[in-house]
């Protein structure tokens, strides 16, 4: 059975503001907690990756942070895109776009540099008191 917000125009708006508080929480905070339990927060304001040995890997601020062909992680100063030979090319600026044209070549803010390991950091512990608690997932009661 399908429904939609004219069937049921009292649930809407609170469904909604629901969604709405919950988007700012989650791309507030980008914390992890490891196989060992430790809690582990990005810089703000970064991008992180997982790779195939559940090592957190992050960027620069402003920068991407992303697996390449061979799954290791890569970061780039700005935004990154994959060009036709699956290399990751990512923005020499930080807070820069990237994009393939029509061509699919890519074009970036600040022009485009290869994404290397050497531009990530690796995700460390957060400092006693400052991690934010964890939040408890809903459970189904059925």
């Amino acid at each position: 059975m399908r429904w939609s917000c004219l069937s049921l125009p009292s649930l809407c708006p609170a469904l909604l503001a629901v969604l709405a508080l919950g988007a700012p929480l989650a791309a507030k905070a980008q914390c992890v907690a490891t196989l060992r339990g430790e809690t582990r927060c990005a810089p703000p304001d970064a991008k992180c990756v997982i790779d195939r040995y559940s090592v957190w890997t992050c960027s620069a601020p402003g920068g991407s942070a992303v697996l390449d062909q061979h799954g290791q992680p890569v970061c780039g100063a700005g935004a990154c895109v994959r060009d036709a030979s699956n290399l990751v090319l990512c923005s020499t600026q930080p807070h820069g776009n990237a994009v393939l044209d029509l061509a699919s070549r890519p074009v970036c803010t600040g022009g485009c540099a290869l994404a290397t390991a050497a531009q990530c950091k690796p995700l460390r512990k957060s400092a006693k008191g400052t991690a934010p608690r964890p939040r408890k997932e809903f459970q189904a009661v059925f």
